[in-house]
């Protein structure tokens, strides 16, 4: 299963790789914030953004969000 682990593989691909942008809620309890953190600081050139209160759903329906995630996905520095 480690093989499957992102941050590991990204030591191997990570250079291909566009700058990401990582959205993680300290309140989400589905997945661990610390491995958003993780995959941040494995990821070179990332983004990563907390957010609080919106768990792990919310997140992608927060305006604020949205618009940070178009902006990242258009290339726009906001």
């Amino acid at each position: 299963m480690t093989d499957f682990e992102l941050p590991r593989r990204l030591k191997t691909t990570a250079r291909s790789l566009p700058p990401a942008l990582i959205l993680h809620d300290r309140l989400d309890k589905e997945v661990h914030f610390r491995d958003g953190e993780t995959l941040a600081a494995a990821w070179p050139g990332a983004e990563f953004i907390a957010t609080e209160g919106l768990g792990h759903r919310r997140i992608m329906r927060d305006p604020a969000i949205i618009e940070r995630l178009v902006s990242h996905v258009a290339g726009v520095r906001v």
